[in-house]
C-alpha cells in the first residue's frame, strides 16, 4: 500500500485531483418516454461558499463508487476542477469537495457527473455569486428536520420558486439524534453517528437535488452540534466540528471571508458585513463558583474586532435567540444575561447599524431591541422553523413584536439601503406555495445622542 492509500484508508484525509476530467458528455437533456426531461438529480450535490470567479461544492456518494466531474462555462469550455475526498473509515459514504475556478457573472455554469465509463449519473446548473451586488436577496432558514418528507418538499419548492441569491442555515440543519416520529430523543451522539445523520439529511431533503443550486452557507446550533442544549462539555465536539466543516466547506484564501473561533467566520458581501457566531463550541451555563459563557472570551474579543472594523451594515447570526425570554427558550438573555449585556454595550457604541438574526424556535418574528440599551432603532429577525413542527410564539410575550408566524416559512431580507449608519431592509416571511405571512420594511439606524427609552437590562 502506497502511502496516500494509507493516509486515505487509516485517517481518512484527503485525496487531491488536480485534472480537468476527458469523459464523453453524454446528453442529459433527451426527453423520456412521456416527454418529461429524462434528468433526475441522482446525488445529493451542494453548492457552498461562491464568489465571482469561483465556488466550492459537495457530492455525497458511495466511497467504492468511482466519479468523474466535468465543469463547463456557458459556452461548453472545461473549467479546471479540483476535487478533495473526505470519508471515514466507519462509512461506505464520502463528501467529495469540489473547487472549480474560471466563473464568470451572469452566465450559467454546468456540473456532469458520470461514472469512471463515462455514463451519467447527474448534471447540475450552478453560478458565479456577485458579490458587489446591491439588489442581492437573502435567505435566512433554521431547523430543517428530515422527519417529515411531504412538509420538507413544499417548503423546499416554495424557496426555489422565491429563488434568493443565497441561503443562510442558522441551526439545526441537522438533526444528530434519533426521533421518534418528530419526537427528538435526547442523547449524545459519537462521531460515526454524527456523519451518519449527515449523510442521511443531505439524501433526503430536497434542496440538495435542486438541477439549479443556490449557495448555501451554515453555522450550527444544539441539534447539529451534538445533542439538545449541548455545549462546550460535549466530548465528541471536536469531530462535530470536522463532520459539519465537511459538509458546509468554507473558502481558504479570500479576502472577504474571515474564520474566527470554533466554527464563527465572518464574510463581506452585498454592502453588509455578515458575523456567524458559534453559540455551542465555548458555551458554558454557570454553575457554583463560575460564571457561564455563550460564545467565550476568545469568540467575543474577535467579534469585538470584526464589529469595530465594519465600514459597513452589520448582521449578527446565531443560532438560539439574543432576547427570547420565555422559560423553556435556549437563548442568550435567559442563558447568558452578562454576555448578552456586553453585546449591547458594543452595539450602543459608535458605529454601523446592527441587526440581530436567530432561529431555533419554531416561529418567525420581528422585535425592536430596546433603543437605551443598544443606541438606536435597531432588531431581531428570527427564522424558524424551515420544516420542522411549528412552534407557539403565543407563550412568548413580546411588548415589540413588529410581524410573527408560527407557520413553517423562511425569511428573504432585500437590503434597500446600506450605508454605514443607516440599512433599510425589505423582510418577508413565506411559507408553502410562496405564500406571504408576514413582509415588514425596517429601518437600522443609530439614535441621535439625547435619544432614549426603558432597558430591558
Amino acid at each position: 500500500m502506497n502511502r496516500r492509500d494509507f493516509l486515505q484508508r487509516t485517517l481518512g484525509l484527503m485525496a487531491v485531483q488536480d485534472a480537468v476530467y476527458d469523459f464523453n458528455v453524454h446528453d442529459f437533456s433527451a426527453p423520456g418516454p412521456d416527454g418529461a426531461p429524462a434528468h433526475r438529480p441522482g446525488l445529493p450535490i451542494h453548492q457552498a461558499f461562491a464568489d465571482a470567479t469561483s465556488t466550492l461544492l459537495t457530492v455525497v456518494r458511495e466511497t467504492g463508487r468511482s466519479l468523474a466531474y466535468r465543469a463547463e462555462d456557458s459556452e461548453g469550455r472545461p473549467l479546471p476542477v479540483k476535487v478533495y475526498t473526505h470519508s471515514r473509515n466507519d462509512s461506505k459514504w464520502g463528501v467529495d469537495l469540489l473547487m472549480i475556478d474560471g466563473l464568470a457573472l451572469n452566465a450559467d455554469h454546468r456540473l456532469f457527473v458520470a461514472s469512471e465509463k463515462g455514463e451519467p449519473i447527474d448534471r447540475r446548473v450552478f453560478r458565479a455569486l456577485d458579490l458587489k451586488n446591491p439588489d442581492a436577496r437573502v435567505c435566512v432558514i433554521s431547523c430543517t428536520s428530515d422527519a417529515n418528507h411531504r412538509r420538507q418538499s413544499r417548503m423546499w419548492d416554495s424557496l426555489k420558486a422565491v429563488a434568493p441569491d443565497v441561503v443562510f442555515c442558522i441551526g439545526d440543519a441537522v438533526y444528530i439524534e434519533e426521533t421518534i416520529g418528530e419526537i427528538i430523543i435526547p442523547e449524545e451522539s459519537p462521531p460515526e453517528k454524527i456523519w451518519r445523520r449527515f449523510v442521511e439529511t443531505r439524501q433526503a431533503l430536497d434542496f440538495f437535488r435542486f438541477e439549479r443550486l443556490i449557495p448555501m452557507m451554515a453555522i450550527w446550533d444544539d441539534h447539529d452540534f451534538g445533542h439538545n442544549g449541548s455545549g462546550e462539555s460535549f466530548r465528541y465536539k471536536f469531530d462535530s466540528k470536522l463532520c459539519f466543516e465537511t459538509f458546509f466547506p468554507r473558502p481558504r484564501n479570500s479576502e472577504r471571508f474571515e474564520p474566527g473561533p470554533g466554527l464563527a467566520f465572518r464574510w463581506d458581501a452585498f454592502g453588509t458585513r455578515f458575523i456567524f457566531l458559534d453559540g455551542r463550541f465555548f458555551r458554558r451555563n454557570a454553575s457554583l463558583g463560575a460564571s457561564g459563557t455563550h460564545w467565550g472570551v476568545m469568540q467575543k474579543g474577535w467579534l469585538q474586532t470584526q464589529m469595530a472594523a465594519s465600514p459597513h451594515p452589520i448582521w449578527l447570526l446565531n443560532g438560539c435567540q439574543f432576547l427570547g425570554d420565555w422559560i423553556f427558550n435556549d437563548s442568550v438573555i435567559r442563558n447568558h444575561p452578562e454576555d448578552l449585556k456586553w453585546l449591547f454595550e458594543r452595539m450602543r457604541g459608535s458605529g454601523p447599524p446592527v441587526t440581530l438574526f436567530s432561529g431555533d424556535v419554531h416561529y418567525s418574528e420581528i422585535v425592536q431591541l430596546p433603543p437605551a440599551d443598544v443606541g438606536g432603532a435597531f432588531y431581531e429577525i428570527t427564522s424558524s422553523s424551515m420544516h420542522t413542527v411549528p412552534g407557539a410564539p403565543f407563550l412568548n410575550n413580546r411588548t415589540k413584536r413588529l410581524a410573527v408566524t408560527r407557520d413553517n416559512n423562511f425569511v428573504v431580507v432585500h437590503t434597500v439601503e446600506a450605508t454605514g449608519g443607516r440599512a433599510v431592509m425589505d423582510v418577508v416571511s413565506y411559507g408553502d406555495n410562496q405564500r406571504e405571512l408576514f413582509n415588514v420594511r425596517l429601518t437600522a439606524e443609530r439614535a441621535p445622542a439625547e435619544a432614549s427609552g426603558s432597558s430591558r437590562l
